[in-house]
């Protein structure tokens, strides 16, 4: 199963880099059926395979869901 297809590659670069903006939007939303954890990746860097974005679930409250890079 291939999660970065070329139609959400294509979206990550027409969206561009959303750092500064208050409201950033969701491209895609990475999970592990398994685990608590999601991520939700606003941006995506082509030449260094990164995502950045929001990840929400560590421990189920929300005291610890925060910004992040996603690798």
């Amino acid at each position: 199963m291939k999660l970065l297809t070329k139609e959400l590659q294509k979206r990550f670069a027409k969206i561009g880099r959303q750092e500064n903006s208050p409201d950033p939007l969701v491209i895609a939303k990475f999970f592990n059926p398994c685990a608590p954890c999601t991520w939700y990746a606003t941006q995506y860097n082509q030449e260094d395979k990164i995502f950045f974005g929001y990840v929400a679930g560590f421990i189920g409250n929300g005291e610890f869901d925060e910004q992040h890079l996603l690798i």
